[in-house]
């Protein structure tokens, strides 16, 4: 929805869309606690803190869809890159591209040996 969005708030060339209706009360179990604890006094114990931000969902996710892109949200369907991959490759393959275009090969020659990650050139 987001190019209709576009083209009618700065374009002005499209007729409004509503937004969809999305319902994922599914993902959480839908209680609210009926009584919030008060944090603990400090102390001497050491705990770990996850911090996670900028959560959302991607309603339009698709798996194995470009995660290179140049253009768009990545991994959707009309997710894209302007320099496409040679025809045949497969990155399993363990193939470098040495001539490659200047911008963007870095991904496809990036790999992971063992369990650290290399990147391309």
């Amino acid at each position: 929805y987001d190019g209709e969005y576009y083209c009618y708030y700065m374009e002005d060339q499209c007729d409004f869309v509503e937004p969809p209706k999305i319902d994922a009360s599914h993902l959480w179990n839908g209680t609210k606690p009926s009584k919030y604890n008060v944090a603990p006094e400090p102390g001497n114990e050491t705990f770990y803190v996850l911090h996670v931000s900028d959560f959302h969902i991607e309603n339009d996710y698709v798996v194995g869809g470009e995660g290179n892109c140049t253009g768009g949200m990545c991994c959707t369907p009309t997710s894209w890159n302007r320099d496409a991959i040679p025809k045949g490759y497969h990155f399993s393959d363990g193939e470098l591209f040495e001539n490659g275009p200047k911008d963007g090969w870095d991904f496809y020659n990036s790999t992971y040996d063992g369990t650290s990650y290399q990147k391309g050139s």
